[in-house]
């Protein structure tokens, strides 16, 4: 149990100052994927979360356990938040009768921290009543994106020039047409007058898409592409983009509202 302590508190004074912090949500349920039965679920607003924990106990009752307030406390080296938070059990009444808010009785039995291996990755490590677990969780996925439409948007990357360093910033409002069905994703942009194709095979991991492959513009410019961390949503897409070519190299994000 002090060890579980002391490597908190350690790399929370590591890494605490980092000035590679980055926006990033972990909204979304997480498993093992070799150990089905049990999960996690989080909700993060900004740089708090409410996470819940769903597993069985020393009698292989079920038993939840949760963390109603996880703040950041630190970020990793890669600039990823990592959450530290006390853990709870509680009791209530029962739900076939009146709710009677004053039998709700939390009991603190440890404590959570989050630590992400990258985006879709967590290593999980929590104490209950002295007991110390320690798990790598993913993203659950459970359904593949769907989507069709017309998008209105925006475009902000960094321009890199090979061999030279950062270019500048390339801001750009931008028609979007996207299609994903079958394992595949179909995405055109229309900027300036200027078409661009882009297709792969698409990826999911729980709430968040990705795909990969070659790219070609109306203009005559081609090369590769790769479009992660895709959320689609009711009202809109959001995502990550890099693209490669002989002459220019572009990392940044997009962000756009469905117009019908």
């Amino acid at each position: 149990m002090k060890q579980f302590f002391s490597r908190i508190a350690l790399t929370a004074a590591a890494l605490g100052s980092t000035a590679f912090a980055q926006a990033s949500t972990f909204t979304d349920m997480w498993w093992n994927a070799n150990e089905s039965g049990w999960g996690m679920n989080i909700v993060q607003q900004d740089e708090t979360a409410v996470i819940t924990l769903y597993t069985y106990d020393a009698n292989r009752n079920p038993v939840w356990y949760f963390a109603s307030t996880a703040p950041v406390t630190a970020y990793t080296a890669a600039g990823l938040p990592i959450f530290i938070a006390e853990l709870y059990r509680t009791r209530g009444p029962w739900e076939g009768g009146n709710f009677d808010p004053s039998q709700v009785a939390p009991v603190r039995v440890g404590v959570l921290s989050l630590e992400p291996r990258d985006k879709d990755r967590l290593r999980l490590s929590y104490s209950v009543d002295g007991l110390v677990v320690n798990k790598e969780v993913t993203r659950m996925s459970f359904r593949q994106h769907k989507a069709s439409g017309i998008y209105r948007g925006a475009f902000n990357l960094r321009q890199i020039l090979p061999d030279r360093g950062p270019y500048g910033t390339a801001e750009t409002n931008a028609d979007i047409d996207l299609t994903i069905e079958a394992g595949q994703a179909h995405m055109n942009t229309l900027i300036n007058g200027v078409s661009c194709d882009f297709r792969g095979p698409y990826a999911q991991s729980g709430k968040l898409g990705s795909f990969s492959g070659n790219f070609t513009c109306s203009s005559g410019r081609s090369g590769t592409f790769t479009v992660t961390e895709m959320e689609i949503g009711a009202h809109g897409v959001t995502g990550m983009m890099t693209t490669a070519t002989s002459q220019l190299q572009e990392r940044g994000r997009f962000a756009a509202v469905l117009r019908f």
